[in-house]
């Protein structure tokens, strides 16, 4: 049920029980597979992918809009998980809240983190009160 170069490492425990537990169940009751396409990144790997969306975009507000830094990001800390495919997504957003995995930002279908209790979902990942400057 695994898709091929998927990395599980790095993933808090819970963060795995949950994504494991809800791919089964997405897979044996529904036939939809979900598949991992980035989880745990160290803080080295997160900042690389945000310096290169600075890069992309032209500035850190607008880089912070897709992608945060690493002392921000839920992928350091391993509660951060971007799936596919998109029908994968859909399953996860209408089912992942039984394990504890809620889709975050508006802007990012693919992006999950897993939760004790249900987030307020936001616009894109800059806009958390608790990040603005």
């Amino acid at each position: 049920m695994r898709f091929p170069a998927e990395d599980l490492r790095g993933l808090a425990p819970e963060t795995l029980a949950a994504f494991t537990h809800a791919r089964a169940e997405a897979f044996w009751r529904d036939g939809q597979l979900i598949g991992l396409t980035s989880g745990y990144r160290d803080a080295k790997e997160q900042y690389r992918i945000f310096a290169e969306e600075v890069w992309r975009t032209g500035s850190v507000p607008a880089a912070r809009r897709r992608v945060l830094p690493p002392e921000e990001s839920s992928h350091v800390r391993g509660f951060g998980l971007d799936v596919r495919p998109t029908e994968g997504a859909r399953w996860l957003e209408r089912n992942g809240w039984r394990y504890g995995l809620y889709r975050i930002y508006d802007n990012e279908w693919w992006h999950f983190e897993y939760r004790t209790a249900a987030p307020i979902r936001l616009p894109h990942p800059d806009a958390a009160p608790w990040r603005r400057p």
